[in-house]
C-alpha cells in the first residue's frame, strides 16, 4: 500500500522559505526526490535532472509542468476548479463550485505516494 511508505523511518526535509537559494540549487541537485506543487523548485530539480514530483490544481500541466531528462510525475485530481487560473481569481474567494483551489485539496497521500513510487522505480 502506497500510504505505507510514509513513517519516521524515512525522513524528508522540508525546506520552504528555509533555504538561501544557493544552497536551494545544491539541495535540489542532491535530491533523490523533490515534490512540491507546481512552482519554481520543482522546476529547477527538474532541469538538473532530479525526479519530481509535482502538485498541480488550476494550472494546465501541459503547458507549465517542469521539463528535464529526469523521472517528472505530475499529479492532478480535481477538474472542478480549473476556472479559478483565469484573470478574475482572487485568492481565498468562494466560487459557486466550492472554496479556491479545492483541486489542490483533492490530493491525497495515497495519490503522491504512488507519483513517488512511479518517479523512483526500484
Amino acid at each position: 500500500r502506497p500510504g505505507s511508505m510514509v513513517d519516521a523511518r524515512y525522513p524528508a526535509p522540508v525546506a520552504a522559505g528555509t533555504v538561501p537559494l544557493e544552497q536551494l540549487k545544491v539541495l535540489l541537485a542532491n535530491a533523490a526526490l523533490v515534490a512540491g506543487s507546481d512552482s519554481g523548485p520543482v522546476h529547477w530539480a527538474a532541469a538538473m535532472d532530479t525526479p519530481v514530483v509535482s502538485l498541480f490544481g488550476p494550472t494546465n500541466p501541459a503547458r507549465y509542468r517542469p521539463r528535464g531528462d529526469g523521472r517528472v510525475e505530475v499529479v492532478r485530481r480535481s477538474e472542478a476548479c480549473r476556472a479559478c487560473a483565469s484573470a478574475i481569481n482572487r485568492k481565498g474567494e468562494t466560487w459557486p463550485w466550492g472554496p479556491a483551489h479545492t483541486c489542490m485539496a483533492a490530493i491525497g497521500l495515497d495519490d503522491v505516494c504512488e507519483a513517488v513510487v512511479r518517479a523512483c522505480p526500484r
